[in-house]
């Protein structure tokens, strides 16, 4: 007997908010961050990352990406570096600080690499748009029902 086919994870992706204030340095609107949530679907566990994506000029190696919310400064665990037409760095965010991210006014995005720091703060568009896009995101991953596959 086959066993039936089971869907093991189930990934939300946020809009982007790139950050101009650099256009000179790299290609396009980059550097852009955006949000992601992945559910395992056998565990109902959801982890959610901070994706901080940088133009192709970069060619130093990425060290990581901070977030400061408000005085506090949160180093980011790395957990992937794609290197493809951009270069994409994944970030682990932690559970408590999902509700940081809401309710921080200052927030400051740091990305490191091997030559220097770029510290980018947030104007307030933005960071209303970066927390309203980090809580549709939490709503699009926890309404969705766990999925599984039944033979006929």
């Amino acid at each position: 007997m086959t066993p039936e086919p089971t869907l093991e994870q189930q990934t939300a992706i946020s809009k982007d908010i790139c950050m101009q204030k650099y256009l000179w340095l790299f290609s396009g609107k980059r550097p852009c961050v955006y949000f992601k949530a992945e559910r395992d679907n056998s565990t109902g566990a959801i982890n959610y990352f901070l994706l901080y994506e940088i133009g192709t000029f970069d060619v130093d190696i990425p060290i990581g990406v901070s977030l400061k919310l408000g005085e506090t400064w949160y180093n980011l665990k790395k957990t992937n570096t794609d290197y493809s037409d951009t270069i994409i760095v994944t970030s682990a965010l932690t559970q408590d600080m999902l509700p940081k991210i809401g309710e921080n006014q200052n927030i400051t995005i740091s990305y490191t690499n091997r030559k220097e720091t770029i510290n980018y703060q947030l104007n307030g568009d933005q960071t209303a748009k970066f927390q309203s896009n980090l809580s549709k995101l939490i709503r699009v991953i926890e309404s969705e029902p766990k999925l599984n596959i039944n033979k006929r």
